[in-house]
């Protein structure tokens, strides 16, 4: 979950007029852990922005290993002024 909140934190941060703004993690919704992870794994994370309103984005993302995927969330984000 942290790898994919720092992606879509990234991925809001990246759109044009963000400059100089900070993304907040502020939730994680339907989080689904769906296979272990273990040392030496190469993880992939991928996150779609779904929506932004006003100061408020939501994404969904999704980590894997190799062709399965490993877990997945709604991630919510505040984003300052």
């Amino acid at each position: 979950m942290e790898m994919l909140a720092q992606t879509g934190g990234l991925a809001f941060l990246s759109q044009d007029g963000m400059r100089g703004k900070v993304a907040y993690l502020a939730g994680i919704d339907q989080a689904r852990f769906r296979r272990p992870v273990r040392p030496g794994d190469t993880i992939r994370a991928e996150v779609q922005i779904i929506s932004m309103k006003r100061r408020v984005g939501r994404a969904v993302g999704k980590a894997y290993v190799g062709k399965e995927e490993a877990a997945s969330a709604t991630l919510l984000f505040a984003l300052s002024n």
